[in-house]
């Protein structure tokens, strides 16, 4: 018998089973006599004590009209994931070029997280899920796990001061940003602060966010103007 004793160093991700597989085995005897058995390890489980979570973000204004989202470098839209625990200890998420997240770190634990994301132009949204390990005899240790549209929504767009609400501050910061590529204002983030971001903002008019309490209410005019006369005065058919 030979006993084999492995350490398994501290990592950044969730990791199920060890890479230790293949082996080739060589033994001598007292008489000089050499063999390589046949040797087989059996999958060695590693139970880590932390968990990772992977997901997509949803800007409205990135749909296509099938559903899909159009492909841009996501990690360039100035997307912000975060993932709070129940002690309000916050996890950075880390924006891949195809519109995924990745969070790690998490704790185990039986409470609730709340998964946060911050898209410009688009109302922040909010959702929350549980159940981020497994156990073992008794014990937890954590997983890598998906989560999906039942906890991450769809943002809608045309917050661009992120204040909650769509309304006439959002025509006027439109406006005030015209024909400029300032990020807040190109909601679909093709490079210039258009009609199309226009639009946007007139499809969504004085929606408030449905995942925070107490948005404020939409203002419908101010310094004068309506979203009407911006509408005019920008030359939007």
């Amino acid at each position: 018998m030979v006993d084999v004793s492995f350490k398994i160093p501290e990592g950044k991700d969730v990791i199920s089973t060890s890479s230790f597989r293949t082996v080739t085995s060589t033994f001598t005897s007292v008489d000089n006599t050499v063999t390589k058995p046949f040797t087989y390890i059996a999958p060695i489980a590693v139970l880590s004590y932390f968990s990772s979570v992977i997901s997509y973000i949803h800007p409205e204004s990135f749909e296509n009209a099938d559903g899909t989202l159009k492909k841009v470098d996501y990690t360039k839209i100035g997307a912000n994931v975060t993932i709070v625990d129940s002690n309000g200890k916050s996890y950075t998420g880390t924006m891949d070029g195809i519109e995924q997240f990745y969070i790690t770190g998490l704790p185990i634990t039986k409470d609730q997280f709340t998964v946060i994301t911050d898209i410009p132009g688009h109302f922040t949204t909010y959702g929350k899920f549980d159940r981020v390990y497994n156990t073992m005899d008794g014990n937890m240790y954590g997983i890598f796990k998906r989560i999906g549209t039942e906890t991450v929504d769809d943002a809608t767009a045309g917050d661009i001061n992120k204040d909650n609400v769509i309304d006439i501050n959002d025509a006027l910061a439109i406006e005030t940003y015209w024909g400029t590529n300032k990020r807040s204002a190109d909601i679909n983030f093709d490079g210039t602060v258009d009609a199309k971001d226009f639009a946007f903002v007139e499809k969504n008019y004085l929606m408030q966010n449905p995942a925070v309490d107490n948005a404020p209410k939409a203002v419908k005019k101010s310094k004068g103007k309506t979203i009407d006369t911006i509408k005019s005065e920008l030359g939007i058919q």
